[in-house]
């Protein structure tokens, strides 16, 4: 399975695979304009996919150069003023399938690491079928179909995918545990809980061990009186003890993520129901037709448009597993005579549907914290799991004949051939209406994908009835007879796997090398002119944050889908009638002269337009953007004239939100402190400047605020000529330490208890799975 997973990949990435082509979408940065415009750059081939672009990418690029310069990536220091990276859980800093571009931070490994993505999913999928007692063909076939689900697909490049290919191996590890309950089980199953914690995005994380839990609990109570007490509890304390080791075990990235969102605008909004809730009634049978069909409501290539508000990637298309393996052979395996797990999978797929298909009474788990703090649509996954394996139950029992309602296959058979009947005639003379709604300049491309939609519905149907006949009236000791039906199951199966890869293609798209993070005119003039002392802004989505770190550059945006939430708050009052983003909050910042963009040392400004402003003087136009310095702009590490204590965050952020809020004059800190009466007299400077560390030198006439301007955050140490010292949050969301007279060396170290407890306790929780694994060999 993994082999022939790996092959699918290979032929839809060759290109990239050899270093023809780069598997990123990097040709957004010129189409839209992110560092300058191209004369007669045609449209992006996705301009949905620009996360990669201005996230992903750049932070493997950021860990890669931070441990092999021996450093544990902690702190990025070029967004946000600075922000937690390890906390941040989509820089993936544990995942084993980023550690090859760890190894290796060059373009081709992006396509490589997709490879192994599809190979590790397929193994843990076919493992898994084989556990459920599917045949060693069917399982090797949707095996391999497990990589190249929508939610694979959708989200290749995210973490997201890197993540959910540790869910066949958990069901794996489950089903062990619930054939042969014991220690061995145990710590199978804690190691792959761990490895899924531990890949890259805990909301997906938590999606599937939730579904796993469901299934074990519908497993568990389903087999309670045939089992006993004694085997139920046996089993139950496996899967217990399992999950529980496992999360211990991933603790190095859960606690330090756990500190960071609870600091999150973005986590808040959604616990109050106030975001993305865009899957609404009307919705619900939008998103299960692309379970069915992913493309039926378009996304954002050439030659297709959107016909829906719900992008691409956030609704049904995480349940895609394939038209053929839906409608046609669930149902079948749902109807074989040997029906354990059948009831429990079915299940499980519903309630990890209910939050996006708003099932009746099962979607009231989306309303309990703290899955209302999630986006659940993208459960789905789960659901596309289940909807596999009951699929590969449907090839078992058209293999063998071993049927307890034959009926329902009559009656799902027929029904597939006349809706691809049907499409087909739809797609080879399309009404008015239906031109109409997709628009002519867009229907040839739907065209394309509902024609081979319709076609394998109408294909797998006639050789599900073929199937059906040909095994008609056999028993068990007919199976070695039935030649038919051994062939016509392999033949559904390789139908699935053509399905699928042909919805694969195109979606992700691969670019010319050219286009990955290119020099142009405005980057070579910033690379030139700014000093790593000062920080640009890029107004209205110019120089997106994270891109800016490809070319050394730090930002005062940032985007991570946390958005910590002091810090957006002082941004956002630098444009208090502007309007804040519910998601990536700074993402198209803007702006024009402010106090609070002196004070965290923006002294470059990138413009789409041309500006007109008495303290941004022009320094010049560069591929169509235009380039402001800003001459007011305050040094990182200053010394104020005086402080005062506000502690009311309202009214804090009112006096800084001021145009009249001098930096120089005045700092506010937020706690109560001793300060010294001002004014305050000395000069700071800086002498090293790490993403961890950062040291300054400052000689003060009397005792007084010193302030760097980077982002606050508890994790930070501070002390003065080597004695730990009292680190204040000051204007809201910055650093500064009150020091005394005289020459004093300042040490800023970044070493948050979160880390060093979640790595203590992480150790702990390897440490005894690997002592059960060998106390259980040694029994």
């Amino acid at each position: 399975a993994a082999i022939l997973a790996a092959a699918l990949y290979a032929t839809l990435f060759a290109p990239a695979l050899t270093g023809r082509a780069v598997l990123a979408p990097t040709d957004i940065l010129i189409t839209s304009g992110l560092i300058g415009f191209r004369p007669g750059q045609e449209q992006a081939q996705n301009d949905l996919l620009f996360d990669p672009v201005l996230v992903f990418l750049p932070w493997m690029h950021f860990a890669a150069d931070e441990l092999r310069a021996g450093r544990l990536p902690l702190w990025n220091p070029y967004a946000f003023c600075g922000a937690p990276f390890l906390a941040a859980n989509q820089s993936a800093l544990f995942s084993p399938v980023r550690w090859l571009f760890f190894l290796f931070p060059v373009p081709v490994m992006v396509a490589w690491m997709q490879l192994i993505k599809a190979a590790v999913g397929a193994a843990g999928a076919c493992a898994a079928l084989r556990a459920f007692g599917v045949r060693s063909t069917h399982a090797v076939l949707l095996g391999a179909a497990y990589p190249v689900i929508g939610f694979h697909v959708a989200w290749l490049l995210y973490p997201l995918s890197d993540t959910a290919i540790w869910l066949p191996w958990l069901f794996w590890a489950v089903q062990r545990s619930i054939l042969r309950p014991g220690g061995r089980s145990c710590a199978v199953l804690g190691v792959f809980t761990a490895l899924c914690c531990l890949a890259g995005h805990l909301e997906t994380a938590a999606q599937i061990l939730l579904g796993c839990g469901i299934y074990a609990v519908l497993v568990l109570i389903w087999a309670l009186p045939r089992w006993g007490a004694r085997r139920t509890v046996a089993v139950g304390l496996t899967l217990g003890c399992g999950f529980a080791i496992g999360l211990v075990a991933a603790f190095p990235q859960i606690v330090p993520t756990a500190a960071y969102l609870s600091r999150s605008q973005r986590v808040a909004l959604r616990t109050e129901r106030l975001i993305e809730q865009q899957l609404r009634e009307p919705h619900r049978w939008t998103e299960f037709v692309r379970m069915i069909e992913p493309y039926a409501f378009g996304t954002r290539q050439p030659g297709s448009h959107e016909l829906v508000e719900i992008c691409f990637n956030e609704g049904g298309t995480n349940g895609y597993a394939g038209a053929v393996t839906l409608l046609l052979l669930a149902p079948v395996g749902m109807a074989r005579r040997r029906r354990r797990y059948v009831w429990a999978l079915l299940l499980t797929g519903l309630i990890a549907a209910a939050p996006a298909l708003r099932i009746p009474v099962l979607r009231e788990l989306d309303q309990l914290p703290p899955w209302n703090a999630m986006n659940n649509a993208r459960w789905l996954v789960v659901t596309a799991w289940c909807t596999l394996v009951l699929a590969a139950f449907g090839l078992d029992a058209l293999a063998t004949g071993q049927f307890r309602w034959r009926q329902i296959g009559w009656l799902v058979a027929p029904a597939a051939i006349a809706v691809g009947i049907f499409g087909l005639l739809v797609v080879m003379a399309p009404p008015p209406r239906v031109v109409h709604l997709f628009t002519a300049e867009a229907w040839p491309w739907f065209r394309a994908y509902f024609a081979v939609a319709a076609a394998v519905l109408l294909v797998g149907g006639g050789v599900c009835l073929l199937s059906l006949w040909g095994t008609q009236g056999a028993s068990a000791g007919d199976r070695a007879s039935l030649p038919w039906g051994s062939v016509a199951s392999v033949l559904l199966g390789l139908l699935v796997l053509f399905e699928l890869w042909y919805h694969a293609r195109g979606y992700n798209p691969l670019v010319p090398p050219a286009t990955y993070y290119p020099e142009t005119t405005l980057t070579a003039e910033l690379r030139r002119v700014v000093r790593p002392e000062e920080r640009v802004l890029g107004l209205a989505g110019a120089l997106s944050p994270n891109v800016a770190m490809m070319y050394g550059l730090r930002d005062v945006r940032g985007y991570d889908a946390v958005d910590p939430l002091p810090y957006v708050e002082l941004l956002a009052s630098a444009n208090p009638n502007a309007r804040v983003r519910s998601y990536a909050a700074t993402l198209r910042f803007w702006s024009g002269p402010h106090p609070i963009l002196d004070m965290l040392a923006v002294r470059w400004i990138v413009s789409p337009t041309r500006l007109r402003t008495a303290t941004w003087y022009e320094h010049g136009r560069f591929d169509g953007l235009w380039l402001y310095e800003n001459l007011d702009a305050l040094p990182r590490v200053y010394v104020p004239e005086r402080a005062q204590v506000v502690t009311d965050p309202v009214e804090r952020l009112t006096v800084l939100g001021s145009r009249s809020f001098d930096p120089k004059q005045l700092a506010i800190v937020s706690e109560q402190a001793t300060l010294p009466p001002g004014p305050y007299r000395g000069t700071a400077r800086l002498m090293r400047d790490e993403p961890g560390t950062v040291e300054i030198d400052v000689t003060m006439e009397t005792a007084g605020l010193v302030v760097l301007a980077d982002a606050w955050d508890p994790g930070w140490k501070v002390l003065v000529d080597d004695q730990p010292a009292e680190m204040l949050q000051v204007n809201h969301a910055v650093r500064g330490v009150v020091v005394p007279p005289g020459k004093h060396r300042i040490v800023w170290q970044y070493r948050p208890v979160s880390v060093t407890a979640g790595l203590l306790t992480g150790t702990a929780g390897w440490l005894v799975l690997a002592g059960m694994f060998v106390r259980s060999r040694r029994w």
